[in-house]
């Protein structure tokens, strides 16, 4: 008798692992491309990077002092790249950056945006009404990966 429901359970256990294996398969490649932009296993820290220029020259925001940095500290799912770096901008332009950062399918969390002018003498004589506008800001952000 309980070799009988034994080979039943055997039986319903091939089921459920075919079942399973039929909605792996069925998931669309694309959204698993995504999902691992988005949380992957390990980070290509040159291709983050890239990823990050990118997002700077598509609104023409040069990204200076660029650093990467693997963060020490962790959390119990998630460990996470500190990515820092400064730029010089308008204001305007500056709200452009961070939606195209927020556009990005990698997610990044904003830790820090630190924002002054520059500082200016006032007999310099290459300083020019329109360069008023400019800040310096400088970011710094996380980007997790799975442990």
């Amino acid at each position: 008798m309980q070799y009988t429901n034994t080979l039943n359970q055997i039986g319903l256990i091939n089921d459920a692992a075919e079942s399973l294996n039929k909605d792996y398969q069925s998931v669309d490649k694309d959204m698993i491309r995504n999902i691992m932009i988005m949380l992957p296993d390990d980070i290509d820290t040159v291709k983050l990077r890239n990823e990050v220029l990118q997002i700077g020259s598509s609104v023409g925001v040069a990204i200076n002092n660029i650093k990467i940095e693997k963060d020490t500290r962790s959390d119990k799912r998630f460990n996470f790249y500190r990515i820092s770096f400064d730029i010089k901008t308008k204001y305007s332009t500056f709200k452009k950056f961070m939606e195209e950062y927020e556009k990005n399918k990698r997610v990044f969390s904003l830790e820090k945006a630190t924002i002054s002018r520059p500082i200016r003498d006032e007999d310099d004589k290459t300083f020019k009404a329109e360069d008023a506008d400019i800040l310096n800001i400088a970011i710094v952000s996380r980007v997790y990966f799975m442990k």
